[in-house]
């Protein structure tokens, strides 16, 4: 990369518009690169002391933004954002076994289990109507959302899947009486 290039952001086509959009990931990488810096740096006359803690200033955040892109739900961001009361969301289990979930509210528990092909926030407008008054947790079932994919189809059995609903209402809500909602596909869970 040129000195004169250092200010481009790597791009990538839009698949609806065909625009190309920088990949702000991927343009920190490019700059955190020591040629980059230190041909920029040399030529506007920078110490090197300056490009060193630029250079790890960069290098901490592309690490940070790529566990938080790896760990955060958009959905999740969003509830917070629009939503009336906080969202937190969390997994049960590993691997293909694993669950992830969100709740919000505080009361006895109520577990949503959302239809096929949907994910966790089919259940937004109920988890705000009713999170005042119950504690609201909704599911990404098995193959949705950020949930563990099973890697065989045989994995996708009622029964298999019964079970580990089971696991994962004992661990969201040990010893307590819970409200189980189903919809479409959740429907025959519950």
């Amino acid at each position: 990369m040129r000195h004169r290039d250092w200010f481009r952001f790597p791009t990538a086509r839009s698949r609806r518009s065909g625009d190309l959009q920088p990949k702000p990931l991927q343009t920190l990488v490019t700059l955190s690169s020591p040629s980059v810096i230190d041909e920029y740096c040399n030529k506007k006359g920078v110490s090197m002391r300056i490009i060193e803690l630029a250079r790890r200033l960069i290098a901490a955040l592309v690490a940070g933004l790529s566990t938080v892109a790896a760990a955060a739900d958009p959905a999740v961001i969003h509830a917070n954002r629009v939503g009336s009361r906080p969202y937190t969301e969390g997994f049960i289990g590993k691997g293909d076994d694993r669950i992830h979930y969100v709740s919000t509210g505080e009361g006895p528990p109520v577990i949503l289990v959302h239809g096929f092909p949907s994910f966790w926030y089919a259940w937004f407008d109920q988890m705000e109507a009713f999170g005042a008054c119950r504690r609201m947790i909704a599911i990404d079932a098995p193959g949705a959302g950020l949930s563990g994919r099973p890697a065989r189809d045989a994995d996708y059995r009622v029964a298999r899947i019964a079970r580990q609903l089971d696991r994962t209402i004992a661990a969201l809500a040990p010893g307590q009486k819970v409200t189980l909602v189903g919809h479409d596909w959740g429907g025959a869970l519950a």
